[in-house]
């Protein structure tokens, strides 16, 4: 964290700010009071080696016209100063109830019921994104929010910022470094991310809720495994789900965990259809 709450709030004229965590494309804030108001706002200031005014604007000014339940409201990008340095934010609605991430840390696992719902909530963000050629490129645990702690609300946070990056920056994008262990083989192997490896994420996160366990890496030896040995693990087929799962879950996370073909995962819009038995 290079920057104290103090600043934070006096750049956005606000009352207090706090920090609520650090990430790959930089550091978010809950900002209190800004510009007069009420309401409290997540903020979060971009990385300057990555990101400048001019654009991020231009390449996320499209995700300000999404109001679906389970994409979080982008309502402004602002340029703020803090010291000597002109930084890039993006305003943001405030959700409270933590993240996904939090609820897996502490232990506490969906009930089959809420696990489906979770499913499809996340599943249909996920649709309404593709559906507009977006795609998040980053979902994992972290980056999905839960409304007021309920399971049968989760919010996609932090979509599309890896858009802003070039071709030849994308080789060296720091998400392979933060989110390994939620990308798809083809992301490890320095592809060009697409729907289908939004997909392979959500089969990641569905298995990691569902089971309480990441579907193919043992944690306790994260730290001797590089990228290679990775996507070795990641080509063959997941840990089993409990017997306990719902079969309608376990059957999108087998197809989704699919390493190849791609288009073997399907699509988000199609797994909500069979999560609806229709």
């Amino acid at each position: 964290m290079d920057v104290d709450a103090t600043a934070i709030a006096h750049a956005f004229s606000a009352r207090a700010a706090h920090f609520l965590g650090s990430g790959t494309f930089g550091e978010t804030w809950c900002v209190q009071g800004m510009d007069g108001t009420d309401d409290d706002f997540a903020v979060k200031v971009l990385k300057p080696e990555f990101f400048h005014a001019a654009r991020v604007q231009r390449e996320i000014q499209g995700l300000q016209r999404f109001e679906h339940p389970g994409i979080v409201r982008l309502f402004e990008v602002r340029t703020i100063t803090l010291g000597t340095e002109s930084r890039t934010a993006l305003v943001c609605e405030y959700i409270e109830g933590g993240s996904v991430h939090d609820a897996l840390k502490a232990g506490r696992l969906p009930t089959k019921k809420q696990a489906k719902k979770f499913a499809r909530g996340l599943l249909e963000a996920v649709a309404e994104l593709h559906a507009s050629e977006t795609i998040h490129r980053d979902i994992k645990p972290a980056n999905i929010m839960l409304r007021d702690g309920d399971w049968a609300k989760p919010v996609l946070i932090d979509f599309g910022l890896a858009r802003s990056l070039s071709d030849k920056t994308f080789t060296r994008y720091p998400a392979r470094v933060g989110s390994l262990l939620w990308m798809s083989p083809e992301q490890l192997s320095a592809e060009r991310a697409r729907k289908a490896s939004d997909i392979w994420a959500c089969g990641v996160v569905l298995h990691s809720v569902v089971s309480g366990e990441h579907p193919f890496v043992d944690m306790a030896a994260l730290d001797q495994l590089d990228e290679d040995e990775l996507y070795d693990l990641f080509t063959v087929p997941p840990k089993p789900l409990p017997d306990s799962a719902p079969k309608s879950l376990a059957r999108l996370v087998s197809r989704f965990l699919t390493a190849e073909p791609l288009y073997s995962r399907g699509t988000a819009q199609r797994a909500v259809t069979d999560l609806k038995g229709k």
